[in-house]
């Protein structure tokens, strides 16, 4: 933060240690945070400048939350709560990725077509992870409401979930390809707050 008083909104982004301009020269590299992690990443697929677009999403359910939202004690547990939550990586992503078959088994049907399966803690490892602290985003429009929001303020806070909780959703797409761009985050409702405008007009929001 610049200033928190008198611009308590104006951020200054720092350390760019980990950047790289060729991601294709770093596929299969370990980067990211672990709770942070997109992936694409763990899996070790091809990526792009939308792993820091999961990062984010991850990072503002957490600012929500007052808790982490994917809670993985290693890479394997990173990944069954990304499954849990989100839901599975794609067959493009696991064919590419390095280390899928780390995560994942796979056979084939009678037609010759391969099917992905997750492997189980048993197989993968043999201790237990943090267990899950939501079991979809969507559990996010309620989680965590405030007691002492009452009428417009709370038809407020609900309005501003709904919003909030799409954008998650399509930040956090396992398929990279399908997430928002960082130019489509900043035209979505919940930042320019066109969803609010001369509605509420009692809201200390």
């Amino acid at each position: 933060m610049v200033d928190h008083e008198q611009q308590p909104l104006k951020i200054k982004v720092i350390d760019f240690g980990l950047a790289v301009k060729d991601p294709a020269e770093y596929t299969g590299s370990v980067l990211q945070t672990l709770w942070y992690r997109a992936p694409e990443v763990i899996l070790g697929a091809p990526f792009n400048e939308a792993i820091d677009v999961w990062s984010l999403g991850c990072i503002a359910a957490e600012i929500l939350m007052n808790s982490v939202l994917f809670r993985g004690a290693d890479e394997y547990d990173m990944i069954w709560h990304i499954y849990y939550k989100v839901g599975m990586a794609p067959e493009h992503m696991l064919y590419s990725g390095m280390y899928s078959e780390d995560f994942h088994n796979y056979s084939y049907t009678a037609k010759g077509e391969p099917v992905w399966k997750f492997k189980s803690s048993l197989e993968a490892r043999k201790y237990k992870g943090y267990p899950p602290e939501l079991n979809k985003l969507s559990d996010l429009l309620t989680y965590n409401v405030s007691p002492e929001l009452s009428g417009e303020d709370l038809q407020a806070d609900e309005c501003d979930r709904v919003v909030f909780v799409d954008l998650l959703t399509k930040t956090l797409k396992v398929d990279d390809a399908e997430r928002l761009t960082p130019s489509e985050i900043l035209q979505h409702p919940f930042i320019t707050m066109n969803h609010l405008v001369g509605t509420l007009e009692h809201s200390s929001q």
